[in-house]
């Protein structure tokens, strides 16, 4: 499609009924008064590892209820060169409060080895996130571009948790013990199945919004714990399973919201938990103070990339699906 270079082409969809309708505008010539803009390319800040979305099981459901060319059309438009171009993906480890269901990868009770471990559900109309996934790295390498994609678990594995259930749950036993070692375990499998599908997993949370505060209440997959415990997972059982089978992954402490961010520190006050941490994730929600006008913790990314500037902050989660402007 050519235009003239003062026309803008326009696609929109609106809740009144437009799919997709295509206009063209006019540009505004504006002053013909030049702005000069001058950009210094010598000082930088931090480095931005990309910008996308979550691939949830509601995501690839509900793509692939459309027919395929509709599903194509809308992986463009989020990976393809005319499209957003995506670069960062985040994949839920089983389910989530985005799933039709809860589910895990191995629901045979004992099995600490994780002989039974499979992702089958994934490649499933239960899930589907497997084929949406590789059906985005399809086009992304098509554009010689990598897709960043960052792993994370909202809970175990039923059998691994002290109440028998996966809803704001605690692990049994301790970190180091036989219960943690199969968590890492777990994740580990994890790795091992999605890269054998041909993706390739670059970071991994501990965990999804681990603390127990106003979250306690709701009803879905949770699995509770606080940053000491974050800690002696990380450096007995999760960082040294991971430098043995996949060396490069980038493991993410936090994955919780921006408040937290400067008193979760155990693992990064301990020399032997950072030497497996390399980055730290945060959420965009309780924004109220934001919202009033004031800082909405934004300035504690400042405050703690100034105290760890080795350990990259990652905004890992932000959504509106239970408000009315959705």
């Amino acid at each position: 499609m050519t235009l003239p270079g003062n026309r803008v082409g326009v696609f929109q969809t609106s809740k009144a009924g437009d799919r997709l309708a295509y206009s063209t505008l006019e540009l505004d010539t504006g002053s013909d008064d030049a702005a000069d803009l001058t950009i210094d390319s010598t000082t930088t800040f931090q480095e931005i590892i990309g910008f996308g979305g979550a691939f949830t099981d509601a995501a690839a459901i509900n793509v692939y209820l459309m027919d395929s060319d509709v599903q194509q059309l809308i992986i463009d438009a989020y990976f393809s060169d005319t499209g957003l171009q995506y670069t960062l993906g985040r994949i839920p480890i089983a389910s989530t409060d985005f799933s039709e269901y809860v589910y895990s990868y191995n629901p045979t009770v004992g099995d600490f080895e994780m002989t039974n471990f499979s992702i089958d559900v994934d490649k499933s109309p239960l899930s589907n996130k497997l084929s949406l996934i590789q059906s985005a790295l399809n086009v992304t390498t098509a554009a010689s571009r990598n897709l960043t994609l960052v792993a994370s678990s909202w809970a175990p594995p039923l059998w691994l948790t002290t109440g028998n259930s996966t809803l704001n749950c605690e692990m049994k036993g301790y970190p180091g013990d036989e219960y943690w070692r199969a968590l890492a375990l777990y994740y580990s499998k994890f790795i091992d199945a999605y890269e054998a599908e041909g993706i390739p997993i670059w970071g991994m949370n501990t965990q999804n919004e681990p603390t127990k505060q106003a979250l306690a209440t709701k009803f879905w997959q949770s699995l509770r714990f606080n940053t000491t415990t974050e800690r002696d997972f990380i450096k007995r059982d999760l960082g040294p399973l991971m430098k043995e089978n996949h060396p490069d992954l980038k493991i993410i402490i936090l994955d919780d919201q921006k408040d937290l961010l400067l008193d979760w520190n155990a693992s990064l006050l301990d020399e032997e938990a950072r030497g497996y941490v390399s980055g730290v994730g945060v959420h965009w929600y309780k924004n109220l103070d934001f919202a009033l006008g004031t800082s909405g913790d934004f300035e504690d990314l400042v405050s703690f990339h100034n105290a760890y500037p080795d350990i990259f902050i990652l905004a890992t989660e932000a959504c509106e699906v239970r408000s009315s402007r959705v």
